[in-house]
């Protein structure tokens, strides 16, 4: 399915795709998807890749604190009904606080994804998601009883699964020599 198409500004050097057009088909490949066009010349990939992986790992870093730290703030921009109860607050709160990292892992799966796509290497990028799946129904399973509320195991499933994700994805890099 897909949800939008954004005209992309062409700019002096031609690093983009010569159409000009990307179509995302969800969220979680838009960063692949904008990518890749760019990492198709394999000269320049190498060099685009180090520098963009630099400026995501400070970038995102920052972001990240800067969102944990002001979670209260941002849940209620985003879900100022749960204001009202204190409890959905808190609980929230406490899972915007610790999801926040995975947002910083995604990303940095994303571009490991198109820099492997970029080499015809498909598979680790469509494996990755099945890992975080796996993750999340086995803290379903075997850690639900050890957090109140439950709901909290999640997190924990989360997170593995976004550390199984990006190991896999240097893996890939390596095995692949890239």
């Amino acid at each position: 399915k897909v949800n939008s198409v954004y005209k992309i500004k062409k700019i002096e050097k031609p690093v983009l795709t010569d159409r000009g057009y990307v179509v995302y088909s969800s969220e979680e490949t838009k960063t692949t998807q904008f990518i890749l066009p760019i990492l198709s010349d394999k000269d320049k990939a190498k060099d685009f890749f180090r520098d963009t992986l630099g400026f995501l790992l400070i970038t995102l870093f920052i972001v990240t604190v800067l969102c944990i730290f002001s979670s209260s703030i941002l849940v209620k921009m985003f879900a100022y009904g749960f204001t009202d109860n204190a409890y959905q607050f808190s609980i929230t709160n406490t899972m915007t606080k610790w999801l926040f990292p995975y947002v910083f892992m995604v990303s940095i799966v994303a571009l490991f994804g198109a820099y492997l796509q970029c080499h015809k290497k498909f598979a680790a990028m469509s494996a990755s998601p099945i890992l975080l799946n796996i993750s999340m129904i086995l803290s379903m399973i075997f850690l639900s009883s050890f957090f109140m509320p439950s709901i909290y195991c999640l997190i924990v499933g989360v997170l593995l699964g976004g550390l199984c994700q990006i190991i896999l994805m240097i893996f890939a890099l390596y095995k692949n020599s890239l």
